[in-house]
């Protein structure tokens, strides 16, 4: 359609704006592509030594397990408790 509209009325600036946004939008896809190089990556988290942690083995799976259980318990307790607000009040707590 372009083309033809060129054949029709001769508009060179058309062509010219045109190279422009296509070189544009090939720019910005190499970019893009080598947008990995520029962007700081995260270091990698190194893992914990099994044998030089005391707390890492079965028992220290269990102790934090407890932990996280009770975080919960405390976590679910305090909904419960915004739910028995929110109903007795009578508005919509943000939740």
């Amino acid at each position: 359609m372009y083309l033809q509209s060129l054949d029709d009325t001769p508009k060179p600036w058309m062509f010219g704006v045109s190279l422009l946004l296509i070189s544009a939008g090939v720019f910005l896809l190499i970019a893009a592509g080598r947008s990995n190089e520029s962007i700081a990556m995260m270091p990698a988290k190194d893992t914990p030594d099994i044998t030089s942690n005391p707390s890492a083995g079965f028992a220290g799976v269990l102790e934090r397990n407890n932990a996280m259980a009770a975080e919960l318990s405390s976590t679910i307790t305090t909904s419960g408790n915004a739910q028995i607000l929110e109903s007795s009040s009578g508005e919509k707590l943000v939740s």
